[in-house]
């Protein structure tokens, strides 16, 4: 009113919800980066570090403050990094795009350890490269396992007597070269997925049957 008085009020409102439900989304997602097993490095577009979760710490022993603003590449390879895989992750971030692969890397203690990751690049809306998510996997143990399974296949397949593995089914899932040669095949290539009673005349697989059974049933031993 002109003499002063309060006689009504506007009030203007504003739908919050879809910036509610956006702002809750995003903590979610924050949540699930920051605890997941699963290390995760944020680079700006040059590859230089701004952010990694509590599991990239752990794996690799350097923390966030000693790390930000300095590109991986800077500290974390090694002597017997493969510069194949290293010069294509480099080229991949280079050309903004995105790379899959796995390379030894080295702990700030000197250890080494090999990880599978997975860089992809984000751009803004007017699809400038703003930068990049790193998702890496410490796969250490399976890249020995593997290892260690190439060097038992090697000696297998050298070895003077005939070994095979079967499935319970009784086909051959592998044998190495003396088996076959044993039995007068040119190769273990000529056994693979057939059954043991190839090996056998008709009254000799009947013969042997029984035993087969306990062997493949885990039940029992047969010499």
């Amino acid at each position: 009113a002109r003499d002063g008085r309060v006689i009504g009020g506007v009030g203007v409102l504003h739908d919050v919800t879809e910036v509610r439900r956006a702002a809750m989304e995003v903590e979610r997602l924050s949540t699930v980066v920051r605890q997941t097993d699963d290390a995760i490095v944020i680079t700006d577009a040059a590859a230089r570090i701004e952010w990694v979760n509590a599991s990239w710490e752990r794996m690799t022993g350097w923390s966030l403050d000693e790390v930000r603003g300095r590109t991986p590449g800077d500290f974390l390879r090694g002597p017997d990094t493969d510069p194949a895989t290293r010069d294509a992750m480099r080229l991949a971030v280079r050309e903004g795009a995105s790379f899959q692969g796995e390379l030894l890397n080295y702990r700030k203690d000197g250890g080494s350890y090999w990880l599978a990751l997975s860089i992809t690049p984000l751009r803004d809306a007017e699809g400038t490269l703003t930068s990049f998510v790193a998702i890496e996997r410490d796969v250490t143990e399976r890249r020995a396992a593997e290892r260690e399974r190439q060097r038992l296949a090697t000696a297998l397949g050298l070895a003077p007597d005939g070994v095979s593995v079967t499935a319970q089914d009784g086909t051959f899932e592998y044998c190495n070269d003396a088996h076959a040669r044993i039995y007068g095949y040119d190769g273990p290539a000529a056994l693979l997925g057939r059954s043991w009673e190839v090996l056998y005349g008709a009254d000799e697989a009947r013969r042997l049957a029984g035993p087969a059974a306990l062997v493949f049933s885990g039940r029992g031993t047969w010499q």
